[in-house]
């Protein structure tokens, strides 16, 4: 939501009503928060900018392998220099923790980004190190990689993920996720922009967001 400079929406009383930083800036606030509640918007006015072709790598790995790849990511996550690349613009690295009923076992799948076409950018290099069961590697347009997200965690977290998802294997159908949206430094830092951060993260550290779905 950082990016959108303008709202038009439509008020619980039936009245259009413009918002942006200079007008109505508190209802621009909330709906930068994303608040549904405030009413229904009809058009709102971004900044865009070009974006060339990217890298993406799609990556599986073993359940045994889980601990090795999330202390990699979490340096990934965490080291300021690395951070502040502005071409990993993430994506940089989801991962999908994800129980294979058919196969009866855990494993993960990551996705690495990177905003210049660099066949194996250096910057992953320290993960790269780790061998996947599976793995392989595109440049091309957002428009054609966009839909293929993937995220990160803990053991500790995956570790109770896994105990829950046990109990309830042999239901029909299942293929539960345990998925962990990173927002990083960068994030953080635009989303102070325009009148603040409308989620109310004061905090200049990462954050992980952990969501369990199936």
């Amino acid at each position: 939501m950082v990016d959108v400079y303008e709202y038009e929406v439509v008020l619980a009383n039936g009245t259009i009503a413009t918002t942006s930083q200079s007008c109505n800036p508190n209802l621009y606030f909330a709906l930068r928060g994303g608040g549904n509640s405030f009413g229904i918007v009809i058009a709102f006015t971004f900044c865009t900018f070009a974006q060339g072709p990217v890298f993406t790598g799609m990556t599986s790995y073993a359940a045994n392998q889980t601990e090795q790849v999330l202390d990699k990511v979490y340096d990934l996550y965490t080291d300021k220099h690395l951070t502040s690349d502005p071409e990993m613009g993430y994506d940089l690295f989801y991962i999908y923790y994800t129980y294979d009923s058919g196969n009866d076992e855990f494993g993960l799948r990551g996705t690495q980004r990177y905003g210049t076409p660099v066949q194996n950018p250096p910057f992953f290099h320290s993960i790269d190190q780790i061998p996947p069961l599976r793995r392989t590697t595109t440049i091309s347009t957002m428009s054609r990689v966009v839909n293929g997200s993937l995220p990160l965690g803990t053991m500790r977290v995956f570790g109770i993920f896994k105990q829950e998802v046990e109990a309830i294997q042999t239901v029909p159908g299942l293929v539960p996720n345990f998925i962990c949206y990173p927002l990083q430094r960068n994030a953080i830092a635009a989303m102070k922009q325009r009148r603040g951060n409308a989620l109310g993260i004061e905090r200049d550290e990462p954050l992980l967001s952990n969501v369990p779905s199936s």
